[in-house]
């Protein structure tokens, strides 16, 4: 059932716990730059089937949350709002261990939080990290962007992600069908993105601390694999782990082999509990 949190500046975001009886965990999806919590049913499926509950929310500006779609003033808004549904699941859930699992964006949001608010969760799990490194945004657009952002910050450009997200082209024609999927956002959500948040990540590196686990697919064609391969060698943790699959995409849960995916997944998850 589909409930609403409140931030603090008055965004609802929509949310979903898909809890079940006794379990091992909690694990905070989220979601990838323009999507929603409804293309991870299949993950949470697993996930539960392994004792392991899920909540999931809509970034501002995404799905059937509040904001204005595709539009951010700054990233730290959503490194908030996740600071702020970490807190809530936290304060209604005494003594189970809990976890982030962030995908390509919502890994870049997990990044920064985790830089930002040491100590607070179990530890963070990434799928196809977003901290740089993205083929559609090389160095002289990036030059571009941050120049016609500060111009035309309310512009919007169409999203260029789609075709690239799975080697599935069910997966792909299903995404570029769904009536909640952002086909656009405005120059500034793309320079807080692309730019200040993953900028932020590698000038702050070395206060990251969290015990993680990091997969990438490794023809990822969204976001290079060397993104998820810098942090994890630049991060200050003691426990970390970084998978690359070969042959595998940027949606890794979307993927012919995603059972096996999502096994590593649960098995990092159990081995700290």
């Amino acid at each position: 059932m589909d409930k609403y949190f409140l931030t603090k500046d008055s965004i609802q975001l929509r949310y979903r716990e898909d809890y079940v009886s006794n379990p091992i965990a909690i694990v905070i999806l989220v979601h990838g730059f323009a999507e929603h919590i409804e293309r991870y049913n299949y993950i949470t499926k697993k996930l539960n089937q392994n004792n392991i509950s899920v909540f999931r929310y809509d970034a501002r500006g995404h799905g059937l949350s509040t904001g204005k779609m595709g539009d951010m003033k700054s990233y730290k808004e959503m490194v908030d709002d996740l600071y702020e549904i970490v807190r809530f699941v936290i304060d209604n859930n005494e003594n189970i261990k809990i976890f982030t699992l962030g995908h390509s964006m919502g890994g870049n949001i997990s990044a920064n939080f985790g830089i930002k608010f040491p100590n607070t969760l179990n530890g963070q799990l990434f799928s196809g990290g977003a901290f740089g490194y993205f083929y559609d945004v090389p160095r002289i657009k990036k030059q571009f962007l941050k120049m016609a952002s500060k111009i035309f910050s309310k512009v919007y450009i169409n999203n260029p992600v789609s075709e690239n997200i799975s080697s599935d082209k069910n997966i792909v024609e299903s995404y570029k069908n769904d009536p909640l999927v952002i086909n656009k956002a405005t120059l500034r959500f793309m320079r807080e993105f692309t730019i200040k948040a993953s900028e932020n990540i590698f000038n702050n590196i070395s206060k990251y601390y969290y015990p993680c686990f990091l997969g990438h697919g490794g023809d990822d064609k969204v976001i290079s694999k060397e993104a998820s391969k810098r942090f994890y060698n630049e991060i200050s943790s003691s426990d970390k782990t970084l998978k690359i699959y070969n042959s595998l995409y940027h949606e890794l849960f979307n993927e012919p082999t995603k059972d096996m995916v999502i096994r590593d997944y649960v098995n990092w998850i159990r081995q700290r509990i």
